[in-house]
């Protein structure tokens, strides 16, 4: 597959701040020579900026290919600043790690998948509606962020070229029934931070009381009997797969010695 693309970025300085980017990207089959992948992205950022408030809105329309046209809106929230502490409310995306190209510690927003290869890192990662809070103690932060209602990763649809169909030992049915996380406060996540840097250790302490963003594929056998045999043996003529998603504890501990 061969990927061609261009970026032009624009800023315009006045009271709202715009930036952003035209993206095309084609993608050619070098086994059929047919053009796989013909991709547009329109990406705004409009952001207002006051001593006290502040306002973000990016949206994004995105073309895949000539017959899907879709518009998000990406992330759209407001700081409020206070003399010790922060507090962000709206749609946000969530940066927990430190390292460029790796989630180990980036634990707070869901992944969008269907297109893992193209992205940047900062697309990959999903916009959630959050409360965030950073209260600031000397050269510590202190962090909350309750997530009302949980998102889960997004993955490539069966008609994607980015699908990759699993091996199945007997046809599978899947039982979606218990794959949805209901809107409501018993369902939602809250997570905790302490992160300081010192003269002789930069660390973060991190903990969530959290729903895992990738559903557990639970898996019932179906057996017949092969009645050739003498006797009869058990032979697998099906599954029933349930995917469902965890409640899961994380804690997290970063160090990184100067």
């Amino acid at each position: 597959m061969i990927l061609v693309g261009f970026t032009s970025r624009i800023s315009i300085a006045q009271e709202v701040d715009v930036s952003g980017f035209v993206r095309t990207y084609e993608g050619v089959n070098v086994e059929s020579g047919d053009f796989s992948i013909v991709q547009q992205t329109l990406n705004l950022n409009f952001e207002k900026r006051g001593e006290k408030v502040a306002f973000k809105a990016n949206p994004m329309m995105y073309m895949y290919n000539a017959d899907s046209l879709s518009f998000i809106m990406r992330e759209i929230y407001m700081d409020m600043y206070f003399a010790n502490f922060d507090l962000r409310l709206g749609k946000q995306q969530i940066v927990w790690g430190k390292a460029d190209g790796v989630f180990i510690t980036d634990i707070v927003s869901p992944l969008n998948l269907t297109e893992f290869l193209l992205p940047d890192f900062d697309e990959i990662r999903t916009g959630i509606i959050a409360a965030k809070f950073d209260y600031y103690i000397g050269n510590g932060t202190f962090e909350v962020i309750f997530i009302p209602q949980f998102t889960p990763t997004v993955r490539p649809p069966s008609s994607s070229i980015w699908y990759i169909e699993p091996d199945f030992p007997a046809p599978p049915t899947f039982d979606w029934s218990k794959s949805t996380i209901h809107p409501s406060l018993e369902n939602s996540e809250l997570f905790l931070k302490y992160s300081a840097m010192t003269s002789k250790i930069d660390f973060d302490l991190m903990g969530g009381y959290t729903w895992d963003d990738n559903p557990a594929m639970h898996v019932q056998k179906h057996f017949g009997k092969d009645t050739t045999t003498t006797p009869p043996t058990p032979v697998l003529t099906g599954l029933t797969i349930t995917p469902q998603h965890h409640r899961l504890y994380v804690a997290v501990v970063r160090l990184v010695p100067k």
